[in-house]
C-alpha cells in the first residue's frame, strides 16, 4: 500500500503482527483482533512509525454494488501513531463468507482526507 502523487506520501507499510482484516472473514462481534503495522510517510521523514489498532464490529449491512446486492460486515479499526499524536479510524466491509473487503474508509496520511474506496465486480484470483 503506497500513495503517491501528494505533498506527502505513504511509501512503505510493513505488518509487524499478522494482518488482523486476513482473520475476519466469519469473525463475530465478540472478537476485537489487534493489529500493529509499521509505516514510511514522507510526513517529517518518518520511517518505522509504528501504528497500533484494535478492531470491534459494527454489524451487517446491506450493500448495492454495480456487482449486486451484498451483505457485508463492517469492523471498525481505531488506530494511534503515539509516536506523532495521530489518531484515526478506519472502516472496512467485507464478505464474510470470503474475507473479501468491497468497501472501506481509509486514512494513509495525517493532512490527507479519508479514502472511501468501493470494488465494483470480483477479479481473478491471483
Amino acid at each position: 500500500v503506497r500513495t503517491a502523487g501528494f505533498p506527502d506520501n505513504l511509501t512503505q507499510l510493513a505488518f509487524l503482527r499478522p494482518d488482523p482484516l486476513a482473520t475476519l472473514a466469519g469473525a463475530g462481534s465478540g472478537d476485537t483482533p489487534e493489529g500493529m503495522r509499521a509505516i514510511d510517510i514522507t510526513l517529517g521523514n518518518r520511517y518505522g512509525l509504528v501504528v497500533r489498532s484494535r478492531f470491534s464490529c459494527l454489524g451487517d449491512r446491506d450493500f448495492e454494488l454495480p456487482s449486486g446486492r451484498l451483505r457485508l460486515r463492517g469492523w471498525r479499526e481505531d488506530c494511534e501513531a503515539e509516536a506523532i499524536g495521530w489518531s484515526f479510524t478506519n472502516e472496512f466491509w467485507l464478505e464474510p463468507a470470503t474475507g473479501m473487503v468491497w468497501v472501506s474508509h481509509q486514512h494513509f496520511l495525517p493532512d490527507l482526507p479519508i479514502f472511501e474506496i468501493t470494488i465494483i465486480k470480483r477479479g481473478p484470483v491471483i
